[in-house]
């Protein structure tokens, strides 16, 4: 799905006029033989080549009074399309919300949202509820908590958790603010990028949470 729409062909037909075959022009019987003007019409007609006002010949088309539409660079890109212009050189498809504007797609199985507004240099990539516990398992909710809170000291992506209470659960997000202008070189590489550190804060999650077992479980039966 793509914001613009460029068009490349805004031309109009350039029209040129044959030479006219003066043989044809003139009286049946000025022709000095059928065989020559047979030769004639079949002789395929050459259109006259534009000339400047000295009289040489130019390899430059006419003036139609058409200007070419402007190539898509990221000169010209805003926050949003800069944003289509990043997911299309990771080759991520993406549908946009009706209703909040916000992109989503999905990264090597993930589901990935990015909130962008042309009125900003920046966007917002969230990867929501991909852990949750029962709210009544409390080990497991303050095992949560702890692996979080220990998450957002080292890693640069910020891990949140919410409380579904109709649900009965404790779910666990990824969020990453950061500037996109079109002075960042590579935008796709760097859109990778965050998304691969999205993808790496899971792990991170996993691993303190297992420290965080194995340490209580060595507490309580040491």
């Amino acid at each position: 799905m793509a914001l613009f729409n460029w068009n490349k062909n805004d031309k109009d037909d350039e029209k040129k006029a044959s030479h006219e075959d003066s043989g044809q022009a003139a009286d049946a019987g000025q022709t000095s033989a059928a065989g020559q003007s047979s030769e004639a019409s079949e002789t395929p007609h050459e259109s006259e080549p534009s000339s400047n006002t000295s009289g040489q010949q130019s390899d430059q088309l006419p003036d139609t009074g058409h200007q070419p539409a402007p190539q898509p660079t990221v000169d010209n890109f805003g926050t949003r399309n800069l944003v289509v212009e990043a997911l299309e050189q990771v080759g991520c498809q993406y549908d946009i919300d009706e209703n909040s504007g916000d992109f989503i797609f999905n990264y090597q199985g993930e589901q990935f949202i990015i909130q962008a507004s042309d009125e900003y240099q920046f966007i917002v990539l969230r990867d929501l509820w991909w852990y949750d516990a029962p709210l009544t398992d409390l080990t497991a909710v303050s095992f949560i908590q702890r692996a979080v809170n220990l998450c957002n000291i080292s890693g640069p992506a910020k891990l949140m958790y919410s409380i579904d209470e109709q649900g009965g659960r404790i779910w666990v997000h990824t969020q990453f603010d950061t500037p996109f202008i079109k002075e960042m070189p590579k935008i796709g590489a760097f859109m990778q990028t965050l998304l691969s550190m999205m993808l790496r804060s899971h792990h991170d999650f996993y691993r303190r949470l297992e420290q965080i077992r194995q340490e209580e479980y060595s507490k309580n039966n040491g």
